[in-house]
């Protein structure tokens, strides 16, 4: 494995491609292709339901897909079936119903493809509602792949897919992809879903999806994906362990995912690594691995990993290092130079890693890791399983990730620990409530709303001048543990971050929604919600312009600069308690006030009654 694997990633930055155009009409015998089809693995001859047996009625997948025109629509029926290919195809939508799963490979010129779906050269392809279910790869020799599969030139370096997409763009919806675990991982390195060689601007989605109990969930390599609203977990495999994600001079993005149980293969990490040439470099099970690339990850838990993210340092190849981008990968990543020394490291203004507004605990070693020390890490506003933030374990000069690595095994308190050249000031006080963050790009424009009612029950109204990015979250708890709240909180605690402060007309309109069931819970007088924000020098406010709708349940509130003046980012105090950015909303307690009028109305009822009492004895 440590030798394939090396030689995989070797061959990955290397690689030139001869793509294999097998075109494809847009006609047929019976004229015009249609751009609707059905697939159901009971249809025959004569039996179609009405409609036409082979040309828009199928009982297999492939055949489907070959009789659909461009930008038209497979719709497959509840059932189990052979996989299929989509080569040099446009704007296809393959969707299936309830209960539609795929578990054995397809024939690609009559040899066994070492995936369930493949997509190559094609643009605006759509894969939905599909369940891929591993058959074994252990009778598939990678080495007779041969030159058939060149559409696929990754394939015959022997990785098998759940679904694969080479050099394409399109969407990965609503899918399952589990069980991808090779019984010969010497051999065949096995792979959830696997996107590679597309152009930087041209991107796969991959939303709404699960990755479950697989070698790799989600492999890129010289590629571009986006990663929204999907579970990854791995399995614990003792001699090679596993990752949620791994990639590969690519960029990727990723928003309000889980990735979880990437564990073992610790044993393997103790001898030094075949191929590599820096036996001192470890890639050992982790959720989220990198080499080269830049990641930017928000609104995400990743949880019970061995490693949460590791960065590996591009020694790892083991090449010489002015070979070792191909004019393929500086195309692709339009990257600024296509050589590097160890004084001048490559594309430092691309190969960025950026992680705000996640939840990384219960890592058994790092939280983050970034062996490529000549590279920051932005890593603030996360939350570390703890109040006091995380675990910081300083590197000698000249550690390695194999160092670190070490150094912790002996020390299981250090979990989740941070480790290398990162930035983590300020960290949140309290865990968000995940996955559950909403992110939008906002042009100049005038009272643009920014609808997060589903995420946080938040909606805001806002007037930019120029572009800038807007998250907001909220927290599952208290995000002051340390602070006192002046009345008595609400119980929803949300989180503004405006990346570009400077780019808005102050100030800000801010709606947090709640229900009758959540004021009822609390006890709270309705007329009193108002919105607060947490100050550095006085601690929490009540904003200077806030109040509610208590008609159509919202609280409100005009969030001043002075007010907002976390969304700037600024940093912890020295040894100060956890600096969170945005807005907190908290009801109003008028018990103190409720208490004279309570007073005064008693005497004016003692008085009027003496009075009373004396006229009845008077008369």
């Amino acid at each position: 494995m440590k030798k394939n694997m090396a030689i995989f990633l070797a061959l990955a930055l290397l690689l030139s491609l001869t793509i294999l155009v097998v075109p494809m009409a847009e006609t047929t015998e019976a004229g015009i292709m249609p751009t609707v089809v059905w697939v159901d693995d009971d249809f025959t001859p004569g039996s179609c339901g009405g409609l036409t047996w082979n040309y828009d009625a199928f009982n297999t997948t492939q055949k489907a897909i070959d009789g659909v025109a461009n930008g038209g629509t497979v719709y497959i029926a509840e059932g189990e079936y052979i996989g299929f290919y989509i080569i040099e195809r446009s704007d296809i939508y393959v969707v299936g119903t309830e209960g539609v799963i795929i578990n054995y490979p397809p024939l690609y010129e009559e040899e066994t493809a070492p995936f369930m779906a493949g997509i190559a050269d094609s643009i605006d392809i759509t894969i939905e509602n599909i369940e891929f279910q591993c058959p074994s790869f252990e009778s598939i020799d990678p080495s007779s792949f041969g030159d058939s599969l060149l559409p696929f030139p990754f394939i015959y370096e022997n990785v098998a897919a759940g679904i694969s997409c080479f050099n394409s763009t399109g969407t990965i919806s609503s899918v399952t992809v589990r069980d991808m675990i090779s019984p010969v991982p010497d051999e065949v390195i096995a792979v959830g879903i696997f996107v590679m060689g597309g152009l930087i601007d041209e991107t796969v989605t991959i939303s709404d999806s699960t990755v479950e109990n697989c070698m790799i969930g989600v492999m890129v390599l010289l590629d571009h994906i986006i990663l929204d609203s999907c579970s990854i977990s791995g399995v614990t495999m003792d001699d090679y362990g596993s990752w949620g994600v791994f990639s590969e001079l690519a960029m990727v993005d990723m928003l309000n995912c889980d990735i979880t149980g990437c564990q073992g293969g610790w044993e393997e990490l103790h001898s030094p690594l075949e191929g590599f040439g820096q036996p001192e470099i470890v890639f050992g099970s982790s959720g989220i691995i990198t080499l080269l690339t830049r990641l930017r990850i928000n609104g995400c838990t990743i949880f019970n990993n061995d490693f949460g993210i590791f960065i590996l340092p591009p020694e790892i190849i083991g090449i010489g290092l002015a070979d070792s981008f191909s004019s393929y990968a500086t195309d692709r990543l339009q990257l600024e130079q296509d050589s590097f020394t160890d004084s001048e490291p490559p594309f430092i203004s691309f190969l960025t890693t950026t992680a705000n507004l996640n939840n990384i605990t219960g890592n058994t070693y790092h939280g983050i890791g970034n062996a490529f020390n000549k590279i920051v890490v932005e890593a603030t506003n996360n939350w570390w399983g703890s109040v006091d933030g995380p675990e910081v374990f300083e590197l000698e000069p000249g550690d390695t990730g194999y160092d670190m690595t070490l150094q912790l095994e002996d020390d299981l308190a250090q979990r989740d620990a941070i480790a290398g050249n990162i930035t983590y000031q300020p960290w949140l006080g309290a865990p968000l409530s995940l996955p559950a963050v909403h992110q939008q790009s906002l042009l100049a424009g005038v009272a643009q709303l920014v609808d997060a009612s589903e995420e946080a029950d938040t909606t805001v109204t806002i007037t930019t001048t120029g572009a800038t990015n807007i998250t907001i979250a909220n927290y599952e708890s208290q995000p002051f543990p340390y602070k006192e709240f002046p009345d008595s909180p609400l119980g929803k605690y949300i989180d503004i971050y405006i990346s570009n402060p400077e780019a808005v007309n102050w100030p800000i309109h801010v709606d947090l929604n709640y229900t009758p069931a959540e004021l009822v819970a609390t006890g709270v007088e309705e007329s009193s919600l108002g919105l607060y924000y947490y100050a550095p020098d006085g601690g929490i406010q009540r904003c200077s312009n806030t109040g509610v709708n208590t008609v159509s349940n919202f609280i409100w509130a005009n969030l001043t600069e002075t007010e907002a003046g976390s969304l700037a980012g600024s940093p912890f105090g020295s040894g100060g308690d956890p600096y969170v950015i945005g807005g907190e909303a908290y009801p109003v307690s008028k018990f103190d006030l409720v208490i004279p009028l309570l007073a005064i109305g008693i005497a004016v009822i003692t008085d009027t009654a003496l009075t009373l009492h004396r006229q009845r004895s008077a008369s």
